[in-house]
């Protein structure tokens, strides 16, 4: 019965994932290791000879990175245009810093190449760049791979511990004040995009009794939309050629300065609210080309379809309709309205709650292909060297990219959120647990060999990394909120984002992370390749 169980690869592997899931879920003040502990699990199974096949953790990374590109997508580029230089300089000070205190390390501590790349992937914490390092190896013939992956499970559990404790004394070490930062920036926030309020004012000004509401024209006076008139109980569209008669209510949306400066156009401001039984409310995803990528305010959305947008809901946090705020594919849209205007805007915007969770599988393995055919493509290098963004880095580009074509040919690309995360979660199970495994067999002999220079090795990488990001961040003149995020973003360590966003209450760390994880997560893919030419040619 034992031997049963214990030549059951499945089994084997399901069972590390749960107890490595199990533990990373404990937690000591806080801390906790996250996925990390699977592949602490994993090394523990794996030096008592168990294994597997090597195509589970090559699936792994894949739909890892793959699902991590389509999420982060549309961000990506809506971020890259706003504060582009800052981001793209911010992952890449940290990465190349990683870069050169792994080479410095390995020349003072005389570690071969092989081993040196798995300690820049762990001690950065990043599971794509040790796919591609196995994979640089293994073609090279630089020696056993499973040293590469051993090199990650030694650097690994101190790069997460430091991590999570860096950013947590940063606001000390700084001393700065995370709230009162927060306070400032949605005030400024709010003074250059203030949000859009809805309004109910009582016709009692003479001038604009009998007239049509295209006559009045309030955009002479303010930038408001008029949505609603309401008349001896019943409410009517506001459309140009309605005309407004004395003791109408017209519901107005707009800013709230702009709002007020309606009382001397039409009368007292009142509130009756909504008629319950002709205005509904709704979730909408958006699939609509026409309106992604454009400004709430541009497409004069109020107006237009007479509807009342409440909420943008982006991944895991929710976003204020204000006018300058850019619509992304995939975003979820709140609306209230009267059930006719809101069932015509569904069918322009996209799908309808209850269609949220539908997934077309097609366009999303054929995105995989195509990353896959990505990632293959030689880059040529001084010297006649070439190296490739390697399937975990061609399906991250492919991820990105896709998420900005919104289709594939005449497919409509849609994966659900919650389809996303299971993807990108059972991907990161699945590497973890199969890179767990393959270094376990080489975890003891290697730390024997080298002894404890080689944690203080990777820990040092580690730490100068997150010094550099922190001073480079501070220089440009971050929010420490953003600088926390920041940091972690360039480590790749979503633990660590949990641990800055305990401190907000706004959605600013998300925004300064996904900004930076892109990025981070590109360059530490090509720079192990070129660590390990450096390395080669450095011996």
């Amino acid at each position: 019965m034992m031997n049963l169980i214990l030549n059951n690869p499945l089994l084997i592997l399901f069972s590390i994932i749960f107890l490595g899931t199990f533990l990373g879920t404990r937690s000591i003040r806080g801390i906790s290791l996250g996925p990390g502990a699977i592949f602490l699990t994993a090394l523990f199974f794996g030096n008592f000879g168990f294994s597997m096949p090597g195509e589970i953790m090559s699936l792994g990374v894949v739909l890892f990175v793959y699902a991590i590109g389509i999420q982060v997508g549309p961000k990506f580029f809506t971020l890259f245009r706003k504060e582009g230089w800052k981001l793209t300089a911010t992952a890449f000070v940290m990465s190349i810093v990683g870069v050169v205190a792994t080479v410095l390390m390995a020349i003072l501590f005389h570690i071969p190449a092989n081993l040196a790349s798995g300690m820049f992937a762990g001690s950065l914490m990043n599971t794509p760049s040790l796919a591609a390092a196995v994979d640089v190896v293994s073609k090279l013939g630089l020696g056993d791979t499973t040293r590469v992956t051993a090199g990650y499970g030694i650097a690994y559990p101190f790069a997460v511990l430091f991590t999570i404790l860096f950013v947590q004394f940063l606001p000390a070490i700084l001393r700065r004040n995370p709230k009162k930062e927060e306070e400032e920036w949605v005030a400024k926030e709010r003074l250059s995009n203030p949000p859009l309020s809805v309004k109910q004012f009582f016709v009692e000004n003479p001038a604009c009794f009998g007239k049509s509401i295209g006559e009045i024209h309030p955009h002479h006076i303010a930038p408001v939309n008029f949505s609603r008139v309401r008349r001896h109980g019943k409410e009517f569209t506001a459309l140009s050629d309605f005309c407004l008669e004395k003791g109408d209510i017209v519901t107005a949306v707009g800013k709230e300065e702009d709002l007020q400066k309606l009382n001397l156009m039409l009368g007292h401001e009142t509130s009756v609210g909504f008629l319950d039984k002709n205005v509904i409310s709704t979730d909408i995803e958006l699939t609509s080309p026409e309106l992604a990528g454009k400004s709430i305010g541009a497409l004069d959305i109020w107006h237009k379809y007479n509807i009342v947008m409440v909420r943008v809901i982006r991944q895991d946090f929710e976003v204020a309709p204000y006018g300058s705020v850019v619509l992304e594919y995939g975003d979820t849209l709140r609306v209230v309205g009267d059930k006719k205007a809101v069932d015509d805007f569904v069918k322009l915007a996209g799908v309808k709650s209850e269609k949220i969770n539908e997934t077309n599988l097609l366009p999303f393995v054929l995105g995989l292909v195509f990353g896959l055919l990505l990632g293959s493509i030689p880059i040529p290098l001084p010297h006649g060297a070439w190296m490739t963004l390697g399937p975990a880095g061609g399906a991250l580009l492919a991820g990105i990219i896709i998420s900005q074509r919104k289709r594939i040919g005449n497919i409509e690309m849609h994966v659900p959120s919650a389809a996303l995360n299971i993807i990108r979660e059972l991907g990161l199970m699945l590497f973890l647990a199969g890179a767990g495994l393959v270094a376990g067999s080489k975890f003891v002999s290697v730390f024997q060999e080298y002894g404890f220079s080689i944690l203080f090795a990777g820990a040092l990488i580690t730490l100068v990394t997150l010094i550099s990001g922190t001073i480079f961040l501070w220089v440009i003149g971050m929010d420490i909120l953003s600088i926390m995020a920041g940091v972690s973003a360039g480590m790749t360590q979503s633990s660590a984002l949990m641990v800055t966003k305990k401190r907000a209450t706004t959605e600013l760390p998300t925004l300064a992370y996904v900004a930076i994880y892109p990025f981070a997560m590109i360059l530490k893919i090509v720079l192990v390749q070129i660590l390990i030419s450096l390395l080669m040619f450095i011996g």
